[in-house]
């Protein structure tokens, strides 16, 4: 899934990536690859409402390399949130040590219905 996909709410983020030492993890980089795919499957747009968020030290997503991203989701109906819910605990394990954890979370945390994807060093695609 190219990239050329996915929209950012935010140039902020942009201009955070370019600053001096800030990277993506790669696998974080495969899973919003993945994710866009997902959602161009739907024929929905894949927006990207949050990269780096200063949560402070340790947060994930204050990390470097970035491990979280936050998506938009609203305009999905229920089935689809939950399919893709489904999808992705099928396709990803967030971490071999802890199976029980998913890279992706359905939450509100008071700025609105979102989806919460994030990677630990031990994440892997099944597959």
């Amino acid at each position: 899934m190219p990239l050329s996909d996915v929209e950012l709410k935010d140039l902020d983020d942009l201009r955070w990536i370019a600053g001096a030492g800030h990277s993506l993890d790669p696998t974080l980089l495969s899973l919003l690859s993945w994710a866009a795919g997902q959602f161009r499957s739907l024929g929905k747009n894949f927006v990207v409402t949050s990269l780096n968020r200063p949560d402070g030290p340790g947060k994930i997503h204050d990390t470097n390399p970035l491990r979280a991203f936050d998506c938009r989701c609203n305009h999905l109906t229920e089935a689809e949130r939950s399919n893709f819910s489904v999808r992705a605990t099928e396709a990803w394990i967030y971490d071999t040590d802890r199976p029980d954890l998913s890279v992706l979370l359905h939450h509100d945390v008071g700025q609105g219905d979102h989806f919460h994807f994030q990677v630990h060093p031990n994440t892997i695609r099944r597959g």
